[in-house]
């Protein structure tokens, strides 16, 4: 999963100069503030703004960690998830995020 991941980022950074517009939206920029990031993506279509047809939840973000802390609770699921963070840490870092710290991502 993590190497799919890393692979589409990579995709995305190597195509980014040969597009002619770009808007990037993290999920996490979408959770954090919809209203604003729905309100720029608008802006970059040159389109009027249609208001959201649900509601987002912005605590997404904060169920997942919580779910990454609870198997953090569970020494074989540590051991795994410690040696999958120190595998992959140099590579998400690159786009923003850490596996050992993802709260301090983005």
């Amino acid at each position: 999963m993590f190497e799919h991941w890393l692979r589409c980022h990579a995709l995305f950074d190597a195509d980014r100069p040969h597009l002619e517009r770009v808007h990037v939206l993290q999920y996490e920029q979408l959770v954090g503030d919809p209203a604003t990031e729905l309100q720029g993506i608008f802006e970059f279509l040159e389109l009027d703004p249609i208001p959201p047809s649900e509601p987002v939840d912005t605590r997404a973000n904060a169920k997942y960690f919580g779910r990454w802390k609870e198997l953090k609770r569970d020494p074989r699921m540590r051991a795994y998830l410690d040696l999958v963070s120190l595998r992959y840490e140099r590579r998400v870092r690159r786009y923003g995020y850490s596996l050992l710290f993802p709260e301090r991502g983005i």
